[in-house]
Formats: C-alpha cells, structure tokens, sequence
C-alpha cells in the first residue's frame, strides 16, 4: 500500500478488515490522506442526500481530520490501521454527488488516487 504526501490512497479493504463499523454503516468506499498537520480520513455513502434522507442513486463523500502530533508523522500501514479502528464516523465536511464516478473524483483533485480499485458501472 503506498502514502503520498496530500494524494489519497483507497484503504476500503483494509477498512471494511479492521472496523466493521464501515460495512454496518453502508459506506462504499474509504480513502487516507496525509496533510501538512492532519490525517484525512474519506467515506463513501452511498444512497443518502444533502440532508442524510434516502436518496437512491445518491453519493455523499464525508471527510473527517485527525490531528497529527508533528507535522514530520508520516501514513504507514500501522498509522493507517490505527486511524481506521478509532475513526467515530464524525466529518468535519461533507459533499453529495449523482455518482460514485463523480465522488471519487472529488478526492483525486487531479493529483490522481493510489490503490484505486476499479469503480463499477
């Protein structure tokens, strides 16, 4: 699994592995990312809209921060098992998107997605 400086990569296997919180919870998809002084953390619901009602077709891409203790921590396997077994599925922002296409796109902001696994059509 590679981390890379502000580029997310998809944990969603080692996600669903560690904290079935994930899975109980109907998320899609989860990312990682490391920032200058925090860790994002990026879940995928699927079929809810702007205000968390059912929508079928629906995407809301969640983003939660997690504080790093020096800016020189860096995302590793161990850090990332860490972040993803004490995530409280809380966000500190959150989009709605017609597509999962669309939110995944989202994430890449053009620098592009490690560990992408193909998305299904």
């Amino acid at each position: 699994m590679i981390f890379e400086f502000a580029k997310y990569t998809e944990v969603t296997e080692l996600a669903f592995k560690v904290n079935p919180e994930y899975q109980a919870n109907s998320y899609e998809r989860i990312f990682l990312c490391c920032d200058t002084k925090v860790f994002w953390i990026a879940r995928i619901l699927k079929g809810y809209g702007e205000d968390y009602e059912e929508l079928e077709g629906s995407y809301i891409v969640e983003r939660d921060k997690k504080d790093k203790w020096a800016k020189t921590e860096k995302l590793n396997r161990p850090k990332a098992e860490k972040l993803l077994i004490n995530d409280e599925l809380e966000n500190w922002d959150y989009e709605v998107y017609d597509c999962l296409e669309d939110a995944i796109e989202s994430l890449d902001d053009g620098f592009g997605i490690n560990n992408l696994s193909e998305v299904a059509r």
